[in-house]
């Protein structure tokens, strides 16, 4: 089958000069033209070699931003004893042979790829590979696992002398990967930028340089470039799958011993699959990446969960420097395992259990990504920037009341909790600055902020707001938030109670309430005022069956207005009475009540034959209840 011609491609970019008889030296011309530094080969493995122990989790986060940046739509990773393939279907890669000539260059590039202190993405604040560290992730997982020997000395032992080296497959239709699933070994070369009718293949050696099979038998033999292929078809199962993968790229990275347990281990695969997420999520949301979409994840069979995002991003100078940071915000990660720290890739050993996740080139960490170098600085910079954030946040509260919600449940969300001392930086920093917010932006359960010292808690849980009934200095607390916000703060919130409440209603608004709740509502309301009725003997706030309200005073005095007790039988035909009953049995005193009652309306009762009748039946009660009325 055709395959590019990369020779054509290399040369081009090396000024004409043919690299291929320095390969794997430190005289290697495309390594100098791509790397813009004229590093060595040693220093380039050395600088591979601290990223050997985390490898197995980071590559995953690298792929994803390879993913977005190729507008793919779909990523998958697959893994067997030997190999590791990551797959994209997204943009197909270009070898334009005048890259570096061209104004403006497209998508696409293998340039971008292969290139280090060049690559396009370092100068587009558009590409999120601009922090990447593929090629170095890629190539820790060549070596054998030997904890007898140094990290250093198996990279150059397996990239220099044994010249190995990740596959890269990258085609832009159908008929390309058809082809190549014909898996002959007859490569014929052709023109390097055709990228319509031949398919990339390539394998990449020290990261940098391309070599075709039927280039090189030394290099990428006929039997070599076939395993891979084998191992793609097995693994990808892609004639099942063409519905998907009409173009693509996929990397095949031959593992080193003991390099497949490491990435398949349960805990390397929770993680990497509760982390993704929120690092899917972060990746998706960035503004230049409006328009792409990286709908399904897939590890080892199994898709991941991306989580939607809000997001801020800030930029401020301070003494003469200038700060950067995105700010993504979903409550989800504060439960789950996620990374809350990124320097465009995350920052392992940074799970704080924050309710968003901080992207910024600002953070100083070790070679590896695992953890933040200098906790003080990174403290006061976190100081600064949460202070920051809550002048926007304030500012977002007036005019996107919808997104500064959601983001304060995020925040409230966080779960920095106190006996993890390597967080102290983040938590002192963290309630420095969010505890006044906090304070001066308690949730109400209106959906408002204020004060804490107005908020309060209902100490009997009836459906009424506060400003319905007159009171607008005091507000319930958002329930839904309490247990989040008592989190953050140890002085307790004010529990109102039910007999101030009533008493420091407005009378009108008050009454008009009562009379406008539902049964439901009032059954409930109305049992509450039974606790405290000696208090507010004066409110009228029972209600009657003619819609009407007495207090107790009244009900208690000889007015027509008649109570039942929840066990009695006695009715009260024709006549206006409390809906629910204010006593479970009638006590003596609720006899007498009745019995003047009676007494003292004895033209009301003679005016009617119903009327007669409940002064007898209420007569004979009192007579059973207290033998001294007799």
């Amino acid at each position: 089958m055709k395959v590019r011609d990369l020779r054509q491609y290399i040369t081009t970019l090396c000024g004409g000069i043919d690299t291929i008889d320095v390969l794997g030296t430190k005289k290697e011309y495309f390594l100098e033209k791509m790397s813009g530094a004229m590093k060595t080969v040693n220093s380039l493995i050395v600088g591979a070699a601290s990223f050997a122990n985390n490898a197995k989790e980071q590559l995953f986060y690298e792929f994803v931003q390879n993913a977005y940046d190729a507008s793919a739509d779909s990523l998958f990773f697959y893994a067997n004893e030997e190999y590791l393939i990551v797959l994209n279907n997204g943009e197909p890669f270009y070898t334009d042979l005048d890259i570096l000539e061209i104004e403006n260059p497209r998508d696409g590039q293998l340039y971008n790829f292969l290139a280090k202190g060049q690559s396009l993405k370092l100068e587009d604040e558009g590409k999120l590979g601009k922090h990447g560290q593929g090629s170095k992730l890629l190539y820790t997982l060549l070596a054998d696992v030997d904890n007898n020997a140094k990290t250093e000395e198996l990279l150059k032992d397996t990239i220099i002398k044994n010249k190995k080296g990740p596959y890269l497959i990258s085609w832009s239709n159908k008929a390309q990967l058809d082809a190549l699933l014909i898996n002959g070994d007859d490569w014929e070369l052709d023109q390097a930028d055709n990228i319509d009718d031949n398919i990339l293949f390539a394998k990449i050696l020290m990261s940098y340089y391309p070599v075709a099979p039927g280039q090189r038998l030394d290099f990428f033999t006929n039997e070599e470039a076939q395993k891979a292929v084998r191992a793609f078809e097995l693994l990808v199962d892609p004639r099942r799958n063409m519905h998907l993968l009409t173009r693509g790229t996929a990397l095949i990275i031959p593992l080193g011993k003991g390099k497949y347990e490491s990435i398949v281990a349960d805990a390397n695969l929770q993680n990497v699959r509760s982390r993704l997420g929120g690092f899917a999520s972060i990746t998706a949301d960035l503004e230049h990446n409006k328009g792409k979409c990286l709908k399904h994840i897939y590890v080892m069979g199994k898709e991941i969960e991306q989580l939607p995002v809000q997001s801020l991003f800030l930029e401020y100078a301070n003494e003469g420097r200038t700060f950067e940071y995105h700010f993504a915000f979903n409550p989800a990660f504060s439960e789950k395992n996620v990374v809350n720290f990124f320097q465009g890739l995350p920052i392992l050993q940074t799970k704080y259990r924050l309710g968003f996740i901080i992207d910024s080139k600002v953070f100083d960490i070790d070679d590896s990504r695992q953890r933040i170098t200098d906790t003080d600085k990174t403290g006061s910079q976190l100081r600064l920037a949460f202070s920051k954030l809550i002048e926007k946040l304030e500012e977002l509260r007036d005019a996107d009341r919808a997104k500064f919600d959601y983001i304060y449940k995020s925040i409230l969300s966080s779960k920095l909790e106190s006996g993890i001392d390597e967080a102290k930086y983040v938590r002192d920093a963290f309630y420095d600055t969010f505890r006044p917010f906090f304070d001066k932006n308690a949730p109400t359960a209106i959906g408002t902020y204020v004060d804490f010292s107005c908020i309060c808690e209902q100490e009997k849980e009836i459906d009424i707001q506060l400003s319905d009934i007159g009171i607008n200095d005091k507000f319930w607390v958002d329930y839904s938030l309490l247990k989040e916000y008592k989190f953050h703060f140890t002085k307790e919130i004010e529990t109102y109670s039910f007999k101030d409440m009533l008493c420091d209603a407005d009378p009108t608004k008050l009454s008009q309430w009562i009379k406008s709740m539902s049964l439901e509502t009032y059954k409930l309301f109305h049992n509450h005022c039974l606790d405290c009725v000696d208090d507010i003997e004066t409110l009228k706030v029972f209600r009657s069956d003619k819609g009407n309200l007495f207090s107790i005073e009244d009900i208690k005095s000889e007015s027509l207005v008649f109570f039942t007790a929840s066990t009695s039988k006695l009715k009260f035909p024709g006549q206006e009475c409390i809906v629910e009953a204010l006593t479970d049995e009638y006590s003596t005193n609720d006899a007498l009540i009745l019995y003047k009652k009676v007494k003292a309306n004895l033209a009301h009762f003679r005016s009617s034959d119903v009327n007669k009748e409940t002064a007898c039946n209420i007569l004979c009660t009192v007579n059973e209840i207290s033998s001294a009325l007799n």
